[in-house]
């Protein structure tokens, strides 16, 4: 039996894909933006809407969070 140099790779895998897939299906983006007038605004809460969603984070930690993605 040949033996292959193999690497192991770690990598981390979320559902963040599927969830920005949703977010711009049903186009939250654009109406947070035009209910807001402020894309920073709209910005902030996708990515808290995004973080509960995928692990609860505190607040003071999302930075540290969205470093990840």
């Amino acid at each position: 039996m040949q033996q292959k140099n193999l690497k192991l790779q770690r990598r981390r895998l979320s559902v963040l894909p599927i969830i920005q897939e949703t977010i711009d299906h049903i186009g939250l983006g654009q109406l947070l933006n035009q209910s807001l007038g402020n894309k920073r605004y709209s910005a902030a809460l996708l990515v808290m809407l995004k973080n509960v969603l995928l692990e609860r984070g505190a607040l003071y930690r999302i930075g540290d969070w969205a470093k990840e993605f």
